[in-house]
């Protein structure tokens, strides 16, 4: 793009300005949705991504069957927040502590102790030390719950260790450890 396409006393980025500029980085000018740069019409509507479990990969849903919203809906806040604990969750049971053993190795080598993840449903009738993936939430009003997808259960955390510096914030997904004492 050459200097004589735009006025340099003009602070106003239009939208042909624009789409010269990505169609000049992509390798066609066709292909946009397909780049890792993208120009999208907020009036048009807003692609969506949705990650595909069987396949393990996010897949673009195209404007035309996405709503045409900029702002979703209540249920488009659910499936976002269902979808990012199940990520945490795929990736958390990948990792060396929280992978199931397929077989017993002998106590000789070094191993990893294994950890299981309980989901809250598991916790009814059970008891002892546990550990739980969830979101924390605030059903109600000064009281926090920790939820996954199977139930919720209020928590406490004015005793809690935490073991990192950092904020916990409303709809943070937590792993914790600890026990169920009087509902709580």
């Amino acid at each position: 793009m050459d200097s004589s396409d735009q006025s340099s006393t003009n602070l106003v980025v239009s939208k042909d300005l624009l789409e010269k500029v990505v169609a000049g980085i992509t390798r066609d000018g066709r292909d946009v949705m397909e780049e890792a740069l993208q120009l999208i019409d907020l009036n048009s509507g807003v692609p969506k991504l949705y990650y595909h479990t069987m396949k393990r990969r996010f897949e673009l849903i195209p404007p035309s069957s996405a709503s045409s919203r900029f702002f979703g809906s209540a249920q488009d806040k659910v499936d976002m927040l269902l979808q990012r604990y199940a990520l945490i969750h795929q990736r958390l049971m990948r990792q060396e502590h929280f992978r199931p053993k397929l077989v017993q190795a002998s106590q000789s080598q070094n191993q990893v102790e294994q950890v299981k993840i309980t989901p809250i449903e598991g916790l009814l009738g059970s008891k002892g030390v546990k550990i739980l993936l969830g979101i924390i939430t605030q059903v109600e009003e000064g009281r926090y719950y920790l939820e996954d997808p199977t139930a919720q259960i209020p928590i406490d955390l004015s005793q809690g260790e935490f073991l990192s510096d950092g904020f916990i914030t409303e709809h943070s997904i937590v792993l914790v450890e600890g026990e169920i004492v009087d509902g709580v």
